[in-house]
């Protein structure tokens, strides 16, 4: 670089300056590019860590799963630790309720309300529990809705060669 500026410092002073000037914008210009080129790649590395997608769902499933004991505490009202059937249907078809059945995948209609309590009611004794609720709404959200089917219908073809067989 010492060649060209001295033949640009005997054409002026300010040429000098100037062409200084020049050289070290793009210096920094290329020093800008190649930082970014590491940040890019740093970041696509921690995108794509398992580890941090491991620790981001078990928190999205921690925070689904608080959502729903508040959803709960809501229903039931003034802290009491059941919910019968009609309270059930009844806050289920409320807007804000129905917006986040539908937000965790659950489409819970005035007609199926009943039927989803009977499902979620694990020892039939018609309240649900807090944590009877919870694992209920998770039971029928994601995608082992499909593996719990495609295993009932297995169970159903035994059940149904067993009785053919009988």
């Amino acid at each position: 670089w010492g060649e060209p500026a001295a033949v640009v410092s005997e054409i002026s002073f300010a040429m000098r300056v100037l062409y200084c000037f020049f050289i070290s914008f793009s210096v920094l210009c290329m020093l800008n590019i190649v930082t970014g080129v590491f940040v890019e790649n740093a970041n696509t590395i921690c995108r794509t860590d398992a580890d941090n997608m491991v620790m981001e769902e078990l928190a999205v499933q921690e925070k689904r799963l608080e959502e729903m004991r508040v959803l709960f505490a809501l229903a039931a009202g003034d802290g009491k630790e059941e919910l019968k059937e009609q309270q059930f249907v009844d806050f289920s078809q409320e807007r804000k309720v129905q917006a986040y059945f539908r937000k965790i995948g659950l489409n819970v209609e005035k007609e199926n309300a009943t039927a989803l309590f009977k499902m979620i009611d694990l020892d039939s004794d018609g309240a649900i529990r807090v944590h009877e609720f919870v694992e209920g709404c998770t039971q029928f959200i994601g995608n082992a809705r499909q593996l719990d089917i495609a295993r009932l219908r297995r169970e159903n073809g035994k059940t149904a060669q067993l009785l053919r067989e009988f």
